[in-house]
């Protein structure tokens, strides 16, 4: 046997302030703003309040002068290099060869009119041309043709002497015709409307830009235009408003903000140490809270689920609220993150007491994080009551999962109560805050729902996954097992209560044997009466062939069988009751009760049936295959178990006579090795010994025999 401190007596203070710190370090990171100010406010984001100046300012401003400089500067049109006289004789060429294939085309006298025309399309240069003007120019007389290719070739080549701009082209020709001496150049009196219409577009289709950009000019006079604009002043007095409430900020409103102090630049230290005090109170009362914690398992893995539970629950706020604030569209899809969720962890965990610790912890951090966290207070989040709705929803879901998870292990059906209870508090809130606010839309409570029901479903699977991993280092703490296993009406207790009643008479006998026995040692009490109520669940299997089931029928159900046979039967009840343990998803600190509590002894009486016929006996046949006792509790319960068997086989129960079972049974365990792999200690033993010898006292005292009724009672008994 060895000796120590009892991984099951609670959280130790150097556990706490671990596990605090920690927390406290994520906080931190949550709360205290980890660069410079001023670079998150921008363009667009709306105030959520309206924002007066910090102080007198008169500055010049940067972004009214830039924008007015700017409009005097694009009021400057472009500069232009003269027209590009080479450009005006390409024109010209091609016009010229266009007109002299139409002259060849003309001259063909084998060809019809239509199949002229055919021809025509084929030209170089013709594609400008629309087809009936292209007619015209095949079927008017020579002398008319001989007039019409000089005049658009003296236009033509007027208005490309003329600067011709980029995108201007039309507007530089009829510019042109508009003239009168100019249309009279192209269009003398006695023309024909389609021999005019066709010079038109002869001209039309060769007039092209003919000058480029003089960057550099163009660009000197727009700067001489800026530099003529006066600097633009701006005054504002103390509290002058700057923007109202729900303004969006323009370039112009930072600017002033930032003049006024309303918005500093460079890192703020206020706003750093106020984050850092919050992210230490948090972290003080974890810490206290902490210390009240008792488990039956492994303390730091346990410790580890709910510190990933709140961390993530931080870090979510840090970054994920940013991207989904601010909500202009009024979809509520911040609430839809599942802070719910760590709550949840935290009581399955340590309790409800743990879960209401995380609940209010999460919620106003996570509110202190979505208001404190932008440059500007509030330009990323709408609305002044939206920071209290925020700490409301959460605290109100995360204690609303926590009631209906407390002391419960998540099985699907109590994950779907879960989701129910965080949906309708969440809900519940957020119609609450609806309804005060001003302005509401009735579209926006389907939005309260389907960001509700998020919040709930995703608490739930969260939970469940990280109460989950936490379940695979046994059970939570001793107000878990309370809660839930201990409860007549848990599933596995009515069965052994309706099935086999004996056995679950003897386990409620040893349970209070071992709570009793381990509370006076100082081992974890809820874990051992858990324990001894579980161990022998595997009987459930075949009740009638247990001791304690048999009733009052005559015969045992062993006599028709061997020894071996019967010790057979008798050992499968630990084997069953693994299987069993399995398929009810018992934790393994509850299940290792069930090989434990017969560690490696024989089926003594089946054993010792079997030497008495005068053969070789295997004694592996009749061995149970344990492990022997590896905790404090699991000794207490093989104790307990035997102590409690071999008191109620004995017909004589005297005070003396009790005493001296129990002293048997604990020597008796003793020299078997039994207690050899757990932490009792010689004065455990006498300790646990005395526990059992007081509660097996008070269970069988001596009772006074009632004398028979008298006469008299009996008459008058009759007559009432």
């Amino acid at each position: 046997m060895a000796s120590g401190k009892d991984p099951g007596q609670g959280v130790s203070m150097a556990q706490a302030f671990v596990f605090a710190c920690a927390l406290t370090a994520v906080a931190t990171v949550a709360l205290v703003p980890l660069g410079r100010q001023g670079g998150g406010v921008r363009e667009g984001d709306r105030a959520a309040s309206t924002l007066r100046a910090e102080h007198e300012a008169q500055f010049e401003s940067d972004v009214l002068t830039a924008a007015v400089r700017a409009e005097q500067a694009s009021k400057v049109g472009e500069r232009y290099f003269p027209p590009d006289p080479t450009v005006r004789q390409q024109q010209l060429d091609k016009l010229q060869t266009l007109l002299e294939q139409f002259r060849i085309l003309r001259l063909r006298t084998d060809l019809t009119k239509s199949q002229q025309l055919s021809e025509a399309a084929n030209l170089i240069g013709v594609s400008g041309i629309p087809p009936a003007q292209q007619f015209t120019l095949i079927d008017m007389d020579p002398v008319t043709f001989k007039a019409v290719q000089e005049r658009t070739a003296g236009v033509l080549s007027a208005i490309l002497q003329r600067p011709v701009e980029a995108g201007k082209v039309q507007d530089r020709v009829r510019a042109y015709l508009a003239q009168p001496e100019a249309d009279a150049d192209i269009n003398p009196a006695g023309t024909k409307a389609d021999v005019a219409l066709a010079s038109r577009e002869l001209v039309n289709a060769f007039v092209v830009e003919n000058v480029t950009v003089d960057q550099q000019a163009t660009q000197k006079l727009r700067d001489e235009a800026r530099a003529k604009v006066a600097p633009v002043k701006v005054t504002y007095s103390r509290s002058q408003v700057i923007v109202n409430e729900g303004s969006v900020l323009s370039p112009a409103d930072i600017e002033a903000l930032r003049r006024t102090g309303v918005l500093k630049d460079g890192y703020d230290f206020y706003k750093a140490a106020g984050g850092a005090l919050a992210a230490i109170a948090l972290g003080l009362i974890i810490f206290a809270f902490t210390l009240r914690i008792t488990t039956a398992a492994p303390i730091g893995a346990h410790l580890a689920v709910v510190w990933a539970a709140g961390a993530g629950a931080l870090l979510a706020a840090r970054f994920a609220l940013p991207g989904l604030l601010p909500d202009r569209d009024h979809h509520f899809l911040p609430f839809a993150v599942p802070f719910a969720g760590a709550a949840v962890v935290a009581t399955f965990v340590g309790g409800r007491g743990a879960g209401a610790c995380m609940a209010a912890s999460v919620g106003i951090l996570v509110a202190f994080v979505a208001a404190a966290q932008p440059d500007l207070a509030g330009s990323t989040y709408i609305g002044s009551l939206q920071s209290l709705e925020f700490a409301s929803v959460v605290v109100a879901g995360g204690l609303a999962g926590s009631a209906v998870a407390s002391g419960r292990r998540p099985r699907p059906g109590w994950l779907v109560g879960v989701s129910v209870a965080v949906t309708g508090a969440s809900a519940a809130v957020m119609g609450f805050f609806w309804l005060i606010s001003e302005p509401r839309n009735n579209d926006e409570l389907g939005w309260i729902g389907l960001a509700a029901a998020a919040a709930g479903v995703g608490s739930a699977l969260l939970a469940g996954a990280l109460a989950r991993a936490a379940s695979w280092f046994g059970p939570p703490s001793p107000a878990a097992l309370l809660a839930e296993l201990s409860q007549p009406g848990h599933p596995l207790q009515a069965r052994l209560r309706d099935e086999a009643p004996g056995t679950y008479h003897h386990s409620q006998t040893v349970a209070s044997l071992a709570e009793r026995a381990a509370a006076r040692i100082g081992a974890d009490a809820a874990l051992a009466r858990v324990g001894a109520m579980y161990h022998d669940i595997g009987k459930l299997t075949q009740p009638g062939f247990y001791v304690e089931n048999f009733g009052e029928e005559p015969a045992s159900p062993h006599d028709g069988l061997t020894p071996e046979a019967s010790a057979v039967i008798i050992r499968e009840h630990v084997t069953r009751g693994l299987e069993i343990a399995r398929r009810y998803d018992l934790p393994w600190a509850v299940s290792d009760f069930i090989p434990q509590h017969h560690g490696t002894r024989l089926v003594t009486s089946f054993y010792r049936r079997a030497l008495q016929a005068s053969r070789p006996v295997d004694a592996a046949l009749f061995r149970y295959a344990g492990p022997k006792p590896q905790s404090r509790e699991a000794a207490i319960v093989m104790l307990a178990d035997s102590c409690e068997a071999v008191v109620r086989a004995d017909a004589d129960r005297r005070r003396g006579r009790i005493d001296q079972l129990v002293d048997s049974v604990v020597s008796e365990r003793l020299a078997e090795g039994q207690l050899d792999e757990c932490d009792l200690t010689m004065r455990d033993l006498r300790a646990v010994g005395d526990a059992f010898k007081e509660t097996l006292r008070a269970v069988y005292h001596p009772r006074i025999a009632y004398p028979m009724p008298s006469p008299d009672e009996l008459a008058g008994a009759a007559g009432g």
